[in-house]
């Protein structure tokens, strides 16, 4: 099937029909420490110095490397990731690793690549949950990447043979967004990410100078939590006590003893 845009919204819009069928999770039922892990689903992008509008030179073996434009992409992968609560607030922290990867369209000097490049990332992040007693819960992200990304016939040696280049390289990441409780165990989370990357290393030759980028990317993610226990202490009511049994009215009056077959007082022996 051909990934185009409208097959993308309507994938889109089919997960976010699947996950908001049922009611929310209450505050009780969601566990208050847990391993999680599910798919994401983003839209990289790749631009700053990756211009499209020059090479790079190796003086020590005389190849030729492109610096392309990348268009933007869709990129998918998977999290794993240990969520606790600070105590009785209503805060709680994560931590995370998360991977993706993309195929992006390509070009130098607006000439288009035929084969597309390859996009791939770790990533590690640490994250605070706000009105963790609540289903829908803001969230701010910080963490740092690593990248990588490989151009088919990027490089271009001294007798004009064409081979991949790899760029690699660090980042790091910062954002907000909302996570929802859909069920116990089911949550989903949409951020927007502000991707800071630099790029080292060009086929595992340092760079005399970084090549740079800077994005704004969304990112969705479906989580299921391997959860170890409710959290009722942090309730948004509470918990109602238990009702005293009121006693009876009524006053009970003893039976009179019943005479002996004598029809003597029972009480003279």
């Amino acid at each position: 099937m051909k990934n185009t845009p409208r097959t993308q919204y309507a994938l889109y819009i089919a997960l976010f029909s699947f996950l908001f069928r049922g009611p929310a999770a209450t505050a009780e039922e969601q566990p208050k420490k847990s391993f999680y892990a599910g798919p994401t689903v983003s839209r990289l992008s790749i631009g700053g110095d990756f211009d499209g509008e020059h090479v790079l030179f190796n003086n020590d073996t005389g190849e030729l490397a492109a610096v392309p434009a990348f268009d933007s992409g869709v990129g998918y992968g998977g999290v794993f990731g240990f969520r606790h609560s600070f105590g009785s607030a209503p805060v709680d922290w994560a931590i995370e690793m998360t991977y993706q990867q993309g195929a992006l369209n390509n070009s130098l000097d607006s000439q288009p690549n035929n084969d597309k490049a390859t996009f791939h990332e770790l990533g590690w992040t640490f994250k605070t949950y706000f009105r963790a007693n609540h289903a829908l819960q803001p969230v701010l992200v910080v963490g740092f990447d690593y990248p990588w990304i490989t151009v088919p016939g990027g490089d271009f040696n001294e007798t004009f043979g064409l081979g991949d280049e790899t760029f690699r390289g660090i980042g790091i990441h910062t954002g907000f967004g909302l996570c929802y409780f859909v069920m116990p165990e089911f949550s989903i989370e949409a951020t927007g990410l502000y991707h800071d990357r630099s790029f080292t290393t060009l086929n595992n030759d340092s760079l005399d100078s970084s090549l740079n980028s800077h994005s704004i990317e969304p990112l969705l993610m479906l989580r299921y939590h391997f959860g170890f226990g409710a959290n009722p202490s942090r309730s948004e009511n509470s918990t109602a006590s238990a009702a005293a049994v009121p006693a009876s009215s009524a006053s009970i009056t003893p039976a009179a003893p019943a005479p002996n077959s004598m029809g003597k007082d029972p009480n003279l022996f």
